[in-house]
């Protein structure tokens, strides 16, 4: 399982570019406080979102600011763990 935190001050749009130019995006969980592209007036933020949904690309929220907002990424991880540790115990023929 793969972790990334995402706080770049809207170079989200190089990095996600790269991420799914390679298909490595689908190896990872973005945790972050959002989305700066919008902030950027010289980037095209309508293809950078449809680059985002196009892309099943969810950025999870995990900061300090504002703690009580964020999502439970504990809760995330254990259910990966949990289904991984199922998925390797199931019989061939499931």
């Amino acid at each position: 399982m793969n972790i990334l935190k995402v706080n770049i001050e809207g170079a989200e749009w190089d990095l996600f570019t790269d991420l799914v130019s390679k298909g490595y995006h689908k190896y990872f969980t973005f945790c972050g406080a959002g989305h700066d592209v919008d902030k950027i007036k010289e980037l095209d933020s309508e293809k950078y979102w449809r680059l985002i949904k196009e892309n099943s690309i969810e950025v999870l929220r995990f900061s300090e600011w504002k703690p009580y907002k964020n999502f439970n990424i504990k809760e995330k991880i254990q259910g990966i763990i949990n289904d991984e540790h199922i998925g390797r115990n199931l019989p061939k023929d499931r």
